[in-house]
């Protein structure tokens, strides 16, 4: 794996030799452009969702704890 990052930004020439066992080579050379890791990129802000809308399932949850929770006091009691 060849660092593109550590060289100038431009086209470069690379030159890949590979043997084998019974050492035949071959070579190929290949023009490579690494201006693209140079260019800085804009990134904008996420702009969130307007939510005027009150949702029913926070409150409506945190109701039916509360009265989960009365009916199992209320039944844990009448058991004695």
């Amino acid at each position: 794996m060849i660092n593109f990052g550590l060289w100038d930004e431009g086209e470069h020439e690379v030159k890949v030799i590979g043997c084998d066992i019974s050492s035949k080579c071959n070579e190929t050379i290949i023009m490579v452009n690494n201006s693209h890791l140079f260019e800085s990129q804009i990134i904008e802000p996420i702009t969130p969702d307007d939510d005027s809308e009150s949702g029913l399932l926070p409150g409506f949850g945190m109701f039916l704890t509360v009265l989960s929770l009365t009916i199992g006091l209320i039944y844990s009691t009448r058991r004695d």
